[in-house]
């Protein structure tokens, strides 16, 4: 314990004198009286001092809340006298941190007692400094050279010191006066110095969010941190930058220097008003996407198609969302990387992954695969182009050199949008016709093979005519064969049965013309589906 050298001040003491008169009582007389009476005189000294034995801390701060210390009230005099003892506070105290010291006050035989195990007792005087330094004195009698001692305890609660600066003083006087009849008196004190030192750092703030605020910017929040005291302000750092992007006394904070499309970890600390800082609290604003996923188709079974599929991300994929034919089928969570769509339906179907993460980032979709559904012969279909989502159409009136375009899809389909299935088998399915034929009788002619496709219609087959078919692949592509019928004059239509298979492509995007390439190893070719339909 740190011990404090306090003056000891001795205030007022008289030399007098006392003439004794026979027969006429007892009075005084200063020293120094114009004329001198006949009797004894007798000097007397009326002194007092205040004295503190045990040293009480000088700081208020984590692990020193407490302090307990003696005060000594002593007559020096040599007559007894009548004493008042009291505390203020003398200037330069700061009355937040006045308020909230408290004080318990009680006698004691002698003031080696008052350590910090002694007992406050039952009837000790308590209160604030603040309080106390307004309470009415303790009074006695103290014989000559007699003194009176008590103990003073002192507390304070550092843990809540709000609103009171680091470094306020309190400065507690003990004062005594004694008094020897009703004129002659001394008074004395002694004073300490003592300081409230914050040395406790605020708390860390907690539930701290980012979201995106604009396409360049990032606004966090959090919950307010505490402090003994006070926090002061929130200083912000961007990805474990040594000096914070900005600083703020509310509980909110945007970044408007965020890089677009970029994910960012920011911590908030909390500061005090002395510089002590918080424990960080840490987000991540998660603005990378996975990956784009890859897909496997890892079987069929004519109803029921099989899937595989996985990516990655900067954090973790949270979902996989699965497509078939551009609309979403089924969402599974980030660890499950396998699905199975026992909902298939006839004809060509094409199926797609996206994944996502907590955050709400979402991938590309991954690379389509086909798988295909048993097709049913004598159903009708729309062939719809795999890369512009548009269908392959007729003219309404099939009339010879019509051409076979490209055009949105019709819902409900219409008569040129739908074509006949005649013939099924696995993965594979000719398409010979299309509306209106289904009510004309007309079929679909090729009377030349260069591109674009001229399409002619005829009834019925004529001898060394070809009938143009799409013919359906396992990955969901359509090659086109043109098939040479006739009947080598015989009539009995088994002739030369030749086929030549051309792929088909599209001359444009979208409402192009299709054309007819030979099929090469490795050609571009266009891709389709069938999506079923009801003429």
């Amino acid at each position: 314990m740190k011990r404090f050298a306090l003056p000891l001040t001795a205030v007022g003491a008289a030399l007098v004198t006392f003439l004794l008169m026979p027969g006429a009582g007892t009075y005084a007389l200063w020293n120094g009286v114009a004329a001198t009476k006949a009797g004894a005189i007798t000097a007397a000294t009326v002194s007092a001092t205040v004295t503190i034995p045990q040293p009480f801390d000088s700081v208020f701060r984590t692990g020193h809340t407490a302090t307990t210390g003696g005060v000594v009230v002593t007559n020096t005099g040599n007559v007894g006298t009548t004493f008042s003892s009291s505390l203020g506070l003398a200037a330069g105290t700061s009355s937040a941190l006045a308020a909230v010291v408290a004080v318990s006050v009680w006698p004691v035989a002698s003031a080696s007692a008052c350590t910090a195990a002694a007992v406050i007792p039952a009837g000790a005087v308590t209160g604030t400094l603040a309080t106390l330094a307004t309470a009415a004195p303790t009074t006695g009698t103290l014989a000559a050279g007699a003194s009176y001692a008590f103990c003073v305890r002192e507390s304070m609660d550092v843990t809540s010191a709000h609103g009171i600066a680091s470094g306020s003083v309190v400065n507690p006087l003990f004062t005594a006066t004694v008094t020897a009849g009703t004129v002659w008196s001394s008074t004395a004190s002694a004073g300490l110095a003592q300081t409230f030192v914050d040395d406790i750092a605020p708390s860390a703030p907690t539930g701290l969010a980012a979201s995106p605020g604009t396409f360049a910017s990032v606004a966090l929040s959090w919950t307010a941190a505490t402090d003994n005291v006070g926090v002061v302000a929130y200083d912000v750092y961007r990805s474990g930058t040594t000096a914070p992007i900005g600083s703020t006394a509310a509980t909110s904070f945007t970044d408007t220097g965020a890089a677009p499309n970029t994910s960012y970890t920011y911590s908030v600390v909390a500061r005090d008003a002395v510089g002590l800082t918080s424990p960080a609290a840490t987000v991540l604003d998660d603005r990378t996407a996975p990956g784009t996923p890859t897909l496997t188709l890892t079987g069929t079974t004519g109803s029921s198609a099989s899937l595989s599929f996985s990516a990655t991300d900067n954090v973790g994929v949270s979902a996989y969302t699965i497509y078939r034919d551009g609309t979403a089928i089924a969402t599974v969570g980030g660890a499950t990387t396998t699905y199975t769509d026992t909902g298939l339906a006839t004809g060509v179907h094409r199926y797609t992954v996206t994944a996502s993460d907590a955050a709400g980032n979402v991938s590309t979709p991954s690379a389509a695969v086909s798988a295909a559904g048993s097709y049913s012969s004598g159903s009708w279909y729309q062939l719809v182009n795999v890369a512009t989502g548009q269908c392959v159409t007729v003219p309404s009136a099939i009339a010879n050199g019509s051409v076979l375009t490209q055009s949105a899809c019709a819902s409900p389909a219409s008569g040129s949008q739908e074509w006949l299935l005649t013939t099924s088998s696995g993965t594979t399915a000719t398409v010979t016709s299309a509306l209106p034929s289904l009510s004309s009788g007309q079929y679909i002619w090729a009377g030349s093979r260069t591109a674009p496709v001229a399409v002619t219609s005829s009834r019925t087959a004529t001898n060394g005519s070809t009938l143009w078919t799409f013919t359906v692949q396992a990955d969901g592509s359509f090659t086109t064969a043109n098939t040479i019928t006739g009947d080598n004059g015989n009539g009995n239509g088994n002739g030369y049965g030749n086929t030549t298979t051309l792929c088909a492509t599209a001359a444009a995007a979208g409402g192009g013309q299709l054309t007819t390439t030979t099929c090469t190893a490795g050609a571009s070719t266009q891709s389709f589906f069938l999506r079923q339909v009801t003429p």
